[in-house]
């Protein structure tokens, strides 16, 4: 904005003028575009007759104030505005920050959770595993200990076979020895009506075969195996050479004792008592009542000689 007056002078509105100066024409120069509406209504006021350039200039010294307090405010206002504008960002720096802090703490969170898991996982594994491996050791223990069960039973019962034919075979033998002596070992008949038994030296006969022997011995009881003279008994009776203990005690029975002196008969009314020996498996003995058995003839049967 540009006064003119008959002189020109370019002066600064905050510098004071010189003291005395002629003021022909004042010319404002301003840097800011926003201030040309400003002077321009400040000089639409002072250009009047009756203002001096001096009055101008003070006036334009005071609207420079007021303009530059103007300015001022605004610069406050807008350092206000950007420093509001930083805090604002700042804030949402913040806010972004924490916003990651968080994600961060969750993501954290949700990869430990995940670990955990994953670790229970694990163990339930491990211990499924160290189960099923328990389930088959024991199955396996017990397949072991039935197949040793199996074994023991089959063991025991091939044991038991074998004791059972062990015993067969033994009550074969002893029923094979009793068989044989019962029989006689002359004619080895089985079962003979009457046997002799030589009670001297244990060899068995039976009657016929002893009075053969006797016949071919000029009458003389010698044993048909070894010739020794000896004692013998004449059974009469099926049912005295069935054994003592099986074998029921006969009502009446006629018993000879036959020796090399002599004979004594005894009457079926006398007792009769069976007795057994190591030597003989079955014998027959009649002792009279209150009689001495040494005095019937038996001593050769009892062990003594003449």
């Amino acid at each position: 904005m540009t006064i003119t007056t008959d002189s020109t002078l370019e002066v600064n509105p905050k510098e004071a003028l010189p003291s005395g100066a002629p003021v022909d024409r004042v010319v404002l120069r301003y840097s800011q575009p926003s201030h040309g509406a400003f002077f321009a209504s400040v000089m639409q006021r002072l250009q009047q007759p009756e203002v001096s350039p001096r009055q101008l200039l003070e006036a334009l010294s005071t609207a420079v104030d007021e303009m530059e307090a103007e300015e001022a405010r605004k610069a406050e206002e807008e350092a206000r505005k950007i420093e509001e504008e930083k805090r604002r960002e700042e804030e949402e720096k913040r806010r972004i920050e924490e916003e990651k802090r968080k994600e961060k703490e969750e993501l954290q969170k949700a990869m430990e959770a995940q670990r955990i898991e994953e670790e229970k996982k694990a163990e339930e594994e491990a211990k499924r595993i160290i189960e099923e491996t328990k389930r088959a050791e024991e199955t396996k223990r017990m397949e072991e200990a039935g197949k040793a069960l199996e074994e023991a039973r089959k063991a025991y019962e091939d044991a038991k076979k074998a004791q059972d034919e062990a015993r067969r075979a033994e009550d074969e033998a002893k029923k094979a020895a009793e068989q044989s002596a019962r029989s006689c070992g002359v004619c080895h008949s089985p079962n003979p009506s009457a046997r002799a038994v030589f009670a001297t030296c244990g060899h068995v006969a039976c009657l016929k075969c002893a009075e053969s022997a006797a016949a071919h011995s000029a009458g003389r009881l010698e044993c048909p195996f070894c010739a020794a003279p000896t004692t013998y008994m004449r059974l009469f009776e099926r049912e005295m050479i069935t054994g003592v203990e099986s074998s029921p005690k006969p009502s009446s029975r006629s018993v000879r004792f036959y020796d090399k002196d002599e004979v004594k008969e005894f009457d079926k009314d006398e007792d009769v008592v069976d007795t057994s020996t190591v030597s003989l498996e079955t014998t027959v003995s009649a002792i009279p009542k209150g009689g001495n058995p040494l005095g019937c003839g038996l001593n050769n049967w009892f062990g003594k000689k003449n």
